[in-house]
């Protein structure tokens, strides 16, 4: 880990993982969080922000010099499925936008617990069917999200591969949270080193998001869908996923390949080489390609029900 990225940890440690203290409610979260925004620089001349209604969920369509009107990611941000938005994500997602090379739109889901699972799953599939109906090309779509974020990414991959919707290009997960039964042994190893997390916090989060829903529902925790999960849709093409893990909540065997993640969606600007491989990755993954022939199978790369299971590397392990 770089020296920059150490001090972005200790950061989020400082002023993220003190403030979301056990016993801190919704309102005081979201309190602290609408204060930050104002702390938040805005994107640099030249990117535009437009707020749309993405299908009848709001949403921000970010286009900055270098995006090009037929590249699209879908950006779903984290916060534990109670508290964050567009605008907290400001820094990251034009960001992301340059890197990519594309159009990023970024949804405001509906939060809990006034908007329980699966309000949000729903606004995420809404969100890109609408990319789909303006004349989305789906090999030319990349679905990302952080943390809480990740989850709906992923989760909204079985949900479009359910419906019959042609899968995107690839799929994104920064430290996605995918294992809300919070059943993996690296939840509980890791809570102290996680620099942003509080692990006794996170069952009252599943509790205000999925409000007696099964928690090992693959809608509420993808890590428990089917291994062909990510496999072709009805128009028979795969989706590549990835997923980049921190490095202090990453199992042994993911860390080779991970980058800091964490730290990299709280302080993108101070962390340049997270940034760029991610960039340069999504470039290769967002032009039109044929992953796999037509009927062939991609499956998830995970050993096991780990949430932190992700490599930042193409999942696919092809099947005829």
């Amino acid at each position: 880990m770089s020296l920059r990225a150490e001090l972005v940890r200790l950061g989020a440690r400082w002023f993220i993982k003190r403030r979301d203290r056990p016993g801190a409610t919704v309102a005081q979260r979201r309190q602290w969080r609408t204060a930050a925004e104002r702390l938040i620089p805005n994107p640099p001349a030249g990117t535009q922000t437009i707020a749309v209604d993405a299908g009848g969920a709001p949403a921000i369509l970010v286009v900055t010099r270098a995006s090009r009107r037929d590249r699209h990611i879908l950006y779903l941000h984290g916060g534990g499925f109670v508290t964050g938005s567009s605008s907290l994500y400001r820094h990251l997602t034009w960001r992301l936008a340059t890197a990519g090379r594309a159009r990023l739109l970024s949804v405001d889901y509906r939060l809990a617990p006034e908007h329980p699972f699966p309000a949000a799953l729903e606004d995420a599939v809404a969100a890109y069917r609408w990319l789909l109906a303006d004349g989305a090309d789906s090999r030319r779509i990349a679905v990302m999200g952080d943390s809480a974020g990740g989850n709906l990414a992923f989760a909204m991959l079985l949900k479009a591969r359910d419906e019959g919707l042609p899968l995107p290009a690839a799929a994104v997960g920064l430290s996605p949270w995918l294992d809300l039964a919070l059943a993996s042994p690296s939840f509980r190893l890791n809570a102290e080193a996680d620099p942003i997390l509080n692990a006794d916090e996170a069952p009252s989060l599943v509790e205000y998001y999925l409000a007696g829903a099964d928690p090992r529902m693959p809608y509420a925790s993808p890590v428990y869908g089917e291994p062909d999960a990510m496999s072709s849709s009805r128009s028979g093409r795969a989706c590549r996923t990835y997923g980049i893990c921190s490095r202090r909540r990453c199992p042994r065997r993911a860390r080779r390949s991970s980058t800091s993640g964490r730290s990299w969606t709280a302080g993108c600007e101070a962390v340049p080489p997270a940034r760029d491989d991610l960039g340069s990755r999504m470039q290769r993954a967002l032009p039109p390609r044929s992953v796999t022939e037509s009927g062939s199978m991609i499956q998830w790369f995970f050993g096991s029900p780990d949430p932190d299971g992700l490599s930042l590397r193409p999942s696919a392990r092809i099947s005829g």
